[in-house]
Parts: structure tokens; sequence; C-alpha cells
């Protein structure tokens, strides 16, 4: 009621796949970002991937992801994906290679052109868990630049709730599959796979 920049989306639980897509739909601005309910940014965190987005005229721009885990009473940080200078490419492999894919399929740490994800209809899958896995392998192949920025962060909440949703039959499943389509994918590119062992854990565990 305060900002009528800020918007509430009611609608029925469908996942989160369901929520980012509904999210984009309704979205009006040049960029968006998918924060997570239970994560947080530094406060300069979408200025500063703004404005490197609009220095490169890039399709997504990236920075670190830091995990939060609870310590008596406080947190504790470690980088799980860290960007110590600034690049920017066009080349699909580089892209990859920079976003470290298949490794580190956080889609959270970026910022993204609404237009371009739209353009090449990147919406996400429903219903499944580790939809993000299979859609970061896709939008950094189909979107054209990738921008880095050294110094924002992203802060990723570690709880036992993604722990025990990651642990379930379910969860095995639906990774499984998620690592089996990304990796199809990456085979269309006709590219070398790097750190294809991820690929491979993923159905040695499922079995």
């Amino acid at each position: 009621r305060k900002d009528t920049r800020i918007r509430i989306i009611n609608q029925e639980n469908k996942g989160l796949g369901a929520a980012r897509n509904a999210g984009l739909k309704a979205a009006k601005g040049l960029y968006v970002s998918f924060i997570d309910s239970d994560d947080w940014v530094a406060k300069d965190f979408l200025s500063k991937l703004y404005q490197c987005a609009k220095y490169y005229n890039a399709d997504i721009t990236m920075s670190n992801l830091v995990r939060a885990i609870p310590n008596n009473g406080g947190f504790r940080y470690r980088y799980f994906v860290e960007v110590t200078k600034s690049l920017c490419t066009s080349d699909t492999l580089s892209k990859y290679r920079i976003a470290d894919v298949p490794r580190s399929n956080y889609i959270v740490n970026k910022l993204y052109k609404r237009d371009s994800l739209i353009q090449n209809d990147m919406y996400f899958e429903e219903g499944r868990l580790f939809e993000d896995i299979e859609w970061s392998t896709k939008v950094i192949a189909k979107l054209s630049i990738l921008a880095t920025v050294a110094d924002a962060n992203y802060y990723y909440r570690y709880n036992d709730i993604s722990l025990m949703i990651g642990d379930s039959e379910r969860g095995y499943r639906d990774y499984h599959i998620a690592q089996q389509k990304a990796l199809m994918f990456r085979h269309s590119l006709d590219l070398p796979i790097e750190h294809v062992e991820y690929y491979e854990w993923s159905s040695k565990v499922t079995y």
C-alpha cells in the first residue's frame, strides 16, 4: 500500500517454477532478478548488476553467491560462487566457464534482460524440483552477452528444509531428470562438456 511498485500475486501453490513464471509475466521492468524468500542481498547488489548490464548492454550480469550458515545466533559465510574480476563475453563456452555451469547452476546471483528471456521462451518447467538446473543451462546459451560484477553479494541462506526436499525420493528423481535434460541440451550445442562427472553423479545416486 505504501509503494505502488510492489505487487503481490496470489495463486495456487504450484511450486517455485510456477511462481517465478508468474513474476516474469507480470514484470514490467527492463531487467528481472529472482531472489528467494529466505535469502537476502547486499543493499547495492541490484544497482551494481544493473549498472553493469547497462554499460555492456548485457543480457545477463552475475556476481558473488555467499552461503549464509546459521551459527550461534548469527551466520558464518562461505563463497559458493566468487567473482574476482569484471568480464564480458558472448561466446557460449566462455559463458559456461565463467558461470561455472554445471557445478553452479544458481540463477539467484544474476540479473536478466526481461525481453531476452521472453523472446527466447525462457520459462521454468512447472511441477518439478531443481527446475533451475535445466533453465540456467539453456538461458546462458540462448541469451547473448554475459558480464560479471566483482563486488556485489547475494546471501543464500542454508536451511534444513531444502536438504530434506533434496534428500527425498522425489528430490532424487527430479534432480536426475533435470541433470539429464541439461546434459542433452549441452550435447545439442556440439560443445565440449566440462565437469561431466556432475551429470554422471546424478545418475549413480538415483540408481
